[in-house]
């Protein structure tokens, strides 16, 4: 190949970068606490309302908001307590009013007072800077069910579709 079909190709990798690829995969976390709201909703079914209030990666200064659906069963949780599912929705709203929409299910075990869980979050949507972000985000939470307080924290990537025409 020739010194000249080179400098036409780079040229042309410059002009013509490729139209959609994906960027390398960033860290995410962070921490989120407030008070939840639940009714039942179903048989053995509860809803929660649970803005939360935090700082994260990214985002600064920001806000969780979840809509949960939580599934009672009477299956035991191997320290006491019972088992539930759930399933959920969230948004999380950096101070500027980007977003991160998110949807994902998990567990938690009722014991002592308290729901521990988890749950794995992928992005359904977002806005800003965040529009054309794809997340996956590990939840870990707490919810003092005589407080209504919960505490989460989210961990996982975020990775923006870069768009180049």
């Amino acid at each position: 190949m020739s010194r000249g079909m080179i400098i036409i190709g780079a040229i042309a990798a410059l002009v013509f970068p490729a139209a959609v690829g994906a960027s390398a995969q960033t860290p995410f976390e962070g921490t989120f606490s407030g008070n939840a709201t639940v009714r039942p909703c179903g048989v053995a079914t509860l809803c929660a309302y649970e803005p939360l209030a935090g700082k994260a990666r990214h985002l600064g200064r920001a806000t969780l908001t979840k809509q949960v659906v939580v599934h009672l069963t009477s299956e035991p949780c191997a320290g006491g307590g019972t088992v539930s599912t759930f399933t959920q929705t969230a948004t999380l709203t950096a101070a500027n009013g980007d977003t991160i929409e998110l949807a994902g299910a998990g567990t938690a075990c009722a014991v002592r007072g308290h729901a521990i869980g988890s749950a794995t979050l992928t992005t359904t949507g977002g806005s800003g800077r965040f529009e054309h972000t794809t997340a996956i985000l590990e939840e870990h939470f707490d919810h003092n069910l005589a407080t209504g307080t919960v505490d989460s924290r989210l961990t996982g990537t975020l990775a923006k579709e870069s768009r180049r025409y």
